[in-house]
């Protein structure tokens, strides 16, 4: 899954997992990188044991991190964990997603071992609408003149919705629409 921060990418794996009635197992940089050679490999390949075993979605999130593009390289251990990480998706027996906002840094041979590639993009103008609703839940409905401005809003996601959501539930946003 590709595409701009904050476009659903991370909730709609939740979300498939779910209705698959799976259990997910995310990981992220922290969890996989290791500053000592050779430890991130064996991070990766553990990572999916660990799916396998457990029979759970295998989820990396900001996934660019480890499918370097080899060609583009400085440094051996960039290559072998993207060696490392393709070749943990070829004999992979279960369901391996990954999610990035940085699809052009990917290796090619990820590419083509990814079997569906879905982009993610901003809120369609009836969209805005619809979550700005979801996300401000107010007494009265909105104006016409009020959703026309909501929808004129361009590039706008979910998560900048949600941003703004939760910063007036803290108390750091304004009080009005």
């Amino acid at each position: 899954l590709y595409g701009l921060p904050g476009t659903g990418k991370t909730e709609f794996v939740k979300f498939l997992a779910g209705k698959l009635g799976k259990r997910l197992l995310v990981k992220r940089c922290s969890d996989l990188e290791s500053m000592y050679v050779g430890e991130t490999e064996k991070n990766i390949a553990e990572a999916f044991r660990e799916a396998e075993r457990s029979q759970r979605i295998l989820f990396i999130d900001e996934a660019d991190t480890f499918f370097t593009n080899r060609e583009s390289a400085n440094r051996s251990w960039e290559i072998s964990r993207t060696n490392e990480l393709l070749t943990q998706m070829e004999n992979f027996r279960g369901i391996f997603i990954c999610c990035t906002n940085l699809k052009s840094l990917l290796d090619d041979a990820a590419h083509r071992r990814f079997a569906f590639k879905i982009e993610f993009m901003p809120l369609k103008p009836e969209h805005r609408v619809m979550m700005y609703q979801k996300y401000f839940h107010f007494s009265k409905p909105m104006s016409f003149e009020e959703q026309g401005l909501v929808a004129n809003l361009d590039m706008l996601t979910p998560g900048d919705m949600r941003a703004v959501a939760d910063s007036k539930r803290s108390g750091s946003g304004a009080n009005s629409r």
